[in-house]
């Protein structure tokens, strides 16, 4: 959930690629590493040398994948028609 409101509120964020965060990559709005002291310091220092008008437009999409994949509206939805799918199973003979 932290990373969500992270991309929300339009900050970067340095993720695993192990995490099940795949479609940042798609969205371009994240550093995704192998979590080892050495590449985390090489991302922090290459967040900390971007320019800021690029920080902000990785942001900008951080906040454009969370109102496209993870808005309110959406998961309610999504959630709406799975349970509508249960309820179909449990009720057809």
């Amino acid at each position: 959930m932290n990373i969500t409101r992270a991309l929300a509120c339009g900050t970067l964020v340095i993720i695993s690629q192990n995490s099940q965060w795949k479609e940042v990559d798609d969205y371009g709005c994240r550093w995704r590493i192998n979590t080892n002291t050495k590449n985390m310091a090489e991302i922090i220092k290459k967040e900390l040398d971007l320019p800021e008008s690029e920080r902000i437009k990785m942001g900008c999409r951080g906040r454009k994948l969370v109102k496209e994949k993870y808005s309110m509206a959406r998961m309610t939805t999504e959630l709406v028609d799975i349970y509508s799918k249960v309820m179909e199973q449990v009720t057809t003979p």
